[in-house]
């Protein structure tokens, strides 16, 4: 094993850069004045901590090396460490840093040397001590790996790469370890013919490997592939190519209550002639369990840039679906990250982009850019992204790494929003009933005795009002924004007032 030594570093806080509430918080850190980048994240369920993991950069002599940093859920720093390569060389050459907590608590975390095909994979103990470095050397006929995923199984962990061949078709790889990181198989997936996407993602769903991403055979196409625990491939599903101007990436996956598959995936429209992208969105998709599509939505109408880069998609225990992303605007005037809330129809229960960091000397063409790499979801419902962010060059375009927690209705700080539970289709005030809530645009109230009905918009100003005569009475607001609204029903010297939401114009 090549000697390794640690160093264990102060991190600062950026005091212009928290928001702190009962609850959330956003904070950024530097390492001893250096840029750290956060690349993953994971729950620590025996202390609930949080374990988040990165590069960073050792301050005197600017070497870069395997970052880990454990948070209480607060937000205060229980321990970090910095592991540097004694030769002086880099770790974590690509830009996504695979890596989980296991169940005996012993982090695991995968990269290599800078220009080196050999995949390294350290292991640490839950104090952040280093236990194993394993090396897995890859054959002559491969010019790199690339690093996906790594998956706990009960008797020992899959490592999904994507390996590029001297005959630079990329492909599939799945290589299982024991619990002592010794290598029990590899094996390869794909076509000779077909060129694999070089990102792709997998996930362990009913005691499959999913593996989702697009390829090339002329044609650009999405691809699921299905694999059981013992590496045999089967099934492999190829969807229909888009018109000749659409490439869509199928990224991360989950699996709802129901067995159906959410996905988050990307929708690049290209340049006529294929001369690069024109733009990108963020979008989400519910398949069946056969991969049959039941619906998708597209996010970022108002932006030209809608990027999942490495995305995450959670589900709550009510089948909705938390989406995080970034987001670039058309004018190029912010970069900020995107959290979303959607239900199980893909209705947007709330959104929030983040662009906080942006400073007042931050300018349209000069601004600080987000990089949001992945989210958990706590058993409290509470969501927490990690990445990291570039500065302005107005502010010396220095680099963060940033943690943002908020609860279950996106806020920082408590009841920054009110939030409807968009699965009760009926809600009752008393002997009044409005219904659907939220509702595309037409809203109806049942009532047992006559009354009036105003409706006002956010600002309280008055846009409707008519009396009930009847028990029933429909209204709409298709002509009006999306958002909340209010209905003030008197009954004589009685009155109240009920909220509306106005969602999905």
């Amino acid at each position: 094993m090549k000697a390794l030594y640690k160093l264990t570093l102060l991190l600062i806080l950026i005091n212009s850069s928290c928001l702190s509430g009962q609850d959330g918080f956003i904070k950024t850190f530097r390492v001893g004045g250096e840029a750290v980048s956060f690349e993953d994240i994971h729950y620590d369920s025996t202390d609930a901590s949080l374990v988040v993991i990165g590069r960073a950069r050792e301050p005197e002599i600017s070497n870069q090396g395997l970052y880990l940093m454990r948070l209480d859920t607060f937000g205060n720093i229980l321990n970090d460490t910095l592991i540097l390569d004694s030769l002086d060389r880099f770790f974590l050459s690509y830009t996504f840093l695979p890596s989980l907590v296991s169940s005996s608590r012993e982090i695991w975390a995968v990269g290599s040397y800078l220009g080196c095909p050999f995949v390294h994979v350290l292991r640490f103990n839950s104090n952040f001590d280093l236990i194993d470095e394993i090396i897995l050397p890859d054959g002559n006929d491969i010019n790199g790996p690339l690093y996906n995923n790594i998956i706990e199984l009960d008797d020992g962990f899959i490592l999904h790469q994507s390996k590029q061949h001297t005959s630079f078709r990329v492909k599939n790889h799945l290589v299982k370890l024991d619990k002592e990181g010794n290598i029990l198989w590899e094996k390869e997936y794909g076509e000779n013919n077909i060129d694999y996407s070089s990102i792709s993602n997998s996930s362990l769903i009913d005691s499959l490997i999913i593996i989702t991403g697009s390829q090339f055979d002329g044609a650009i196409s999405p691809y699921v592939m299905k694999i059981d625990l013992e590496g045999n491939l089967i099934e492999e599903i190829i969807f229909d190519e888009l018109g000749d101007l659409e490439v869509i990436h199928l990224g991360a996956l989950n699996e709802d209550i129901g067995g159906n598959f959410i996905l988050e995936t990307s929708l690049t429209t290209l340049w006529p002639n294929n001369n690069g992208p024109k733009s990108k969105q963020l979008e989400i998709s519910k398949y069946t369990s056969d991969f049959d599509l039941n619906w998708n939505r597209q996010f970022g109408p108002d932006l030209q840039w809608a990027l999942s880069d490495l995305p995450t998609i959670s589900l709550d225990e009510e089948d909705n679906i938390i989406v995080s992303g970034n987001l670039v605007a058309d004018d190029g005037a912010a970069n900020p990250s995107i959290l979303m809330k959607l239900s199980p129809n893909g209705e947007t229960i709330w959104e929030r982009r983040d662009t906080i960091f942006i400073s007042e000397m931050d300018d349209i063409t000069d601004f600080t850019t987000h990089k949001t790499k992945k989210h958990i979801m706590l058993l409290s419902g509470s969501i927490v992204m990690v990445g990291s962010l570039q500065q302005s060059e107005s502010l010396g375009s220095k680099r963060f790494g940033y943690v943002i927690k908020v609860d279950k209705d996106g806020c920082i700080e408590p009841e920054c929003r009110e939030v409807v539970n968009i699965e009760d289709s009926l809600f009752e005030y008393s002997d009044i009933r409005i219904f659907p809530n939220p509702s595309s645009g037409l809203f109806t109230i049942i009532a047992k005795e006559k009354c009036k009905v105003d409706i006002y918009d956010f600002l309280g100003q008055k846009i409707n009002s008519s009396d009930i005569l009847r028990k029933q009475h429909s209204f709409d607001l298709l002509i009006n924004p999306d958002g909340i609204y209010f209905c003030r029903i008197s009954k004589g010297n009685s009155a109240e007032t009920l909220k509306l939401v106005k969602s999905g114009n």
